[in-house]
């Protein structure tokens, strides 16, 4: 059921969640072309005014969903190879499973931050600097010496993006 105004904007029930998590679907099934007010405001329950309200624009509501959903995915996998409980070949590989998880629960998303036209160029600006402090942390964590060599971050690149 649509809301009123006064109950999308005044709620206490996460009206703005509602919002992100909506537009991260339609992200999902398609892309920030298929991102319009009317749509978010129909599957968050809200009505349309409500994403101006919490967001100023559309187009802010996108540019704050694409950087949401690509930071959260880069803390994970940098919390995992991190997480000094685990030998560094098992960062790694866990790390890297969290990374391709991710990929095949959600490829829609990683589409559109990485070939969609529509999304803004620095959405593709933030990703490059998530995936090189990500490489960055993967070939410390390999390196014998303990900092990141250039071929080992090269070849992790690679292996990556492949």
């Amino acid at each position: 059921m649509i809301q009123t105004i006064g109950d999308g904007l005044g709620d206490k029930t996460g009206a703005r969640e509602r919002i992100i998590f909506a537009a991260i679907g339609i992200l999902e099934k398609d892309g920030a072309r298929g991102i319009t007010t009317r749509r978010i405001a129909a599957e968050a329950g809200v009505n349309t005014a409500a994403v101006n309200y919490y967001f100023g624009s559309k187009e802010e509501l996108v540019r704050q969903v694409l950087s949401l959903t690509l930071s959260h995915g880069f803390a994970d996998w940098i919390e995992v190879l991190e997480d000094r409980s685990l030998d560094a070949p098992s960062r790694l590989h866990a790390a890297l499973s969290i990374m391709l998880e991710g990929i095949e629960r959600n490829p829609g998303v990683v589409r559109a931050h990485m070939f969609e036209s529509g999304v803004m160029e620095e959405s593709r600006v933030a990703l490059g600097g998530h995936l090189s402090s990500f490489l960055d942390a993967a070939a410390t964590l390999l390196s014998p010496t303990g900092a990141p060599e250039t071929d080992l971050r090269l070849r992790l690149g690679v292996a990556v993006l492949a």
